[in-house]
């Protein structure tokens, strides 16, 4: 096959409606998603990714890593791709954990197709971590340069394009979040509507 254009590779964040909003997360849980990741291939061949290094920051300098267990998955076919390493602080920013993913094998994303892969994560017991209670977080891909992929038929290294710092929304880490819940009192149909019906 001969290859007039090596491939390209672009990453983005993913808005849908199955990506988390800026919520509310409590420790102790399980398979948590913290962002959703789009990788569109481009025309001219299929891209392989070899690796990819997601960071955990908090704006709180004393917030600590929080999350373990973390893997990617992907959301069309709830297949778990990779693990990713334990969270280690960065070298270059407070407040900041990265996790490498090394896909064996490699990750291929068809040309002309786009993949949308989650991080999953496990957060930290309140025993385990009690200063991760009211800590914010952000998951994201911080630069071009940490996704390592290249072109499946000319092996040619890509430089991944993308708005980076890619940041999904903000995860704040709460002992516990408050729930509201109603009771009826008296009947509730067949009455005329009054003041004691007003909330608030």
């Amino acid at each position: 096959t001969i290859i007039t254009s090596v491939g390209t590779l672009t990453i983005s964040i993913d808005a849908s409606d199955s990506a988390p909003d800026a919520q509310q997360i409590v420790q102790g849980a399980v398979g948590v998603n913290l962002g959703q990741f789009k990788f569109a291939a481009g025309v001219n061949e299929d891209m392989k990714v070899d690796q990819v290094i997601v960071t955990a920051s908090s704006t709180n300098s004393t917030a600590p890593s929080t999350f373990s267990n973390l893997r990617l998955v992907d959301t069309s076919t709830g297949f778990e791709v990779a693990t990713g390493q334990a969270l280690q602080a960065s070298t270059t920013a407070i407040g900041a954990y990265t996790s490498v993913f090394t896909f064996t094998p490699t990750l291929v994303v068809t040309k002309s197709t786009t993949k949308i892969y989650k991080v999953l994560a496990d957060v930290a017991s309140i025993s385990a971590s009690p200063t991760s209670h009211n800590k914010p977080y952000v998951i994201g891909v911080l630069y071009t340069g940490d996704v390592t992929a290249y072109g499946g038929t000319s092996n040619t290294v890509v430089v991944a394009a993308g708005t980076f710092p890619l940041l999904a929304e903000t995860q704040t880490v709460l002992k516990t979040k408050l729930t509201a819940a109603m009771t009826v009192l008296g009947a509730a149909s067949g009455r005329m509507r009054s003041t004691e019906d007003r909330i608030g």
